[in-house]
Protein backbone atom coordinates (compact mmCIF):
# COMPACT_ATOMS: atom_id res chain seq x y z
CA UNK A 1 0.00 0.00 0.00
CA UNK A 2 0.66 3.70 -0.52
CA UNK A 3 0.60 5.83 2.33
CA UNK A 4 -1.44 8.00 0.25
CA UNK A 5 -3.90 5.99 0.07
CA UNK A 6 -6.58 6.05 2.36
CA UNK A 7 -6.82 2.16 3.26
CA UNK A 8 -3.13 2.45 4.57
CA UNK A 9 -4.31 4.50 7.69
CA UNK A 10 -7.40 2.46 8.37
CA UNK A 11 -5.77 0.59 11.22
CA UNK A 12 -6.65 -0.06 15.29
CA UNK A 13 -5.15 -0.35 18.59
CA UNK A 14 -5.68 -3.90 18.26
CA UNK A 15 -4.47 -4.73 14.99
CA UNK A 16 -1.08 -2.76 16.21
CA UNK A 17 -1.37 -4.85 19.34
CA UNK A 18 -1.75 -8.34 17.65
CA UNK A 19 -0.18 -7.96 14.37
CA UNK A 20 2.86 -5.76 14.50
CA UNK A 21 4.12 -6.20 17.93
CA UNK A 22 4.12 -9.80 18.01
CA UNK A 23 5.53 -9.90 14.14
CA UNK A 24 8.66 -7.93 15.87
CA UNK A 25 8.78 -9.63 18.98
CA UNK A 26 8.90 -13.21 16.86
CA UNK A 27 11.50 -11.63 14.43
CA UNK A 28 13.80 -10.54 17.47
CA UNK A 29 13.67 -14.48 18.75
CA UNK A 30 14.49 -15.68 15.74
CA UNK A 31 17.11 -13.39 15.33
CA UNK A 32 18.53 -13.86 18.46
CA UNK A 33 17.42 -17.39 19.52
CA UNK A 34 16.40 -16.54 23.00
CA UNK A 35 12.96 -18.02 23.87
CA UNK A 36 11.92 -14.51 25.38
CA UNK A 37 12.67 -11.31 25.04
CA UNK A 38 12.55 -8.01 27.49
CA UNK A 39 9.68 -5.19 26.09
CA UNK A 40 10.51 -1.47 26.51
CA UNK A 41 7.60 0.46 25.84
CA UNK A 42 6.90 4.46 25.30
CA UNK A 43 3.68 5.91 25.02
CA UNK A 44 2.36 3.80 21.84
CA UNK A 45 4.14 1.40 22.42
CA UNK A 46 3.07 0.80 25.87
CA UNK A 47 -0.39 0.76 24.01
CA UNK A 48 0.26 -1.81 21.78
CA UNK A 49 1.69 -4.43 24.61
CA UNK A 50 -1.34 -3.76 26.44
CA UNK A 51 -3.81 -4.04 23.69
CA UNK A 52 -1.99 -7.14 23.02
CA UNK A 53 -1.62 -8.55 26.21
CA UNK A 54 -5.33 -8.02 26.93
CA UNK A 55 -6.29 -9.91 23.87
CA UNK A 56 -3.40 -12.16 23.38
CA UNK A 57 -2.31 -13.26 27.21
CA UNK A 58 -1.52 -16.74 26.41
CA UNK A 59 1.06 -15.13 23.13
CA UNK A 60 2.39 -12.61 25.50
CA UNK A 61 3.22 -14.56 28.40
CA UNK A 62 4.95 -16.86 26.46
CA UNK A 63 7.75 -14.46 24.60
CA UNK A 64 7.41 -11.56 27.06
CA UNK A 65 10.35 -12.10 30.00
CA UNK A 66 9.77 -8.16 31.28
CA UNK A 67 7.89 -5.55 30.48
CA UNK A 68 8.87 -2.05 31.16
CA UNK A 69 6.09 0.79 30.20
CA UNK A 70 7.17 4.07 30.57
CA UNK A 71 4.76 7.14 29.61
CA UNK A 72 1.82 4.87 29.38
CA UNK A 73 -1.04 7.16 27.35
CA UNK A 74 -3.76 8.69 30.30
CA UNK A 75 -6.47 9.55 27.29
CA UNK A 76 -6.63 8.91 24.20
CA UNK A 77 -10.58 10.59 23.49
CA UNK A 78 -9.71 11.99 20.86
CA UNK A 79 -7.93 8.94 18.52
Amino acid sequence: MNAEEKAYWQFSWEELGTKDVPAAIDFIIKETGFDKINYVGHSQGVTQLIAGSALDPEYFNSKINLAILMGPPISIKNC
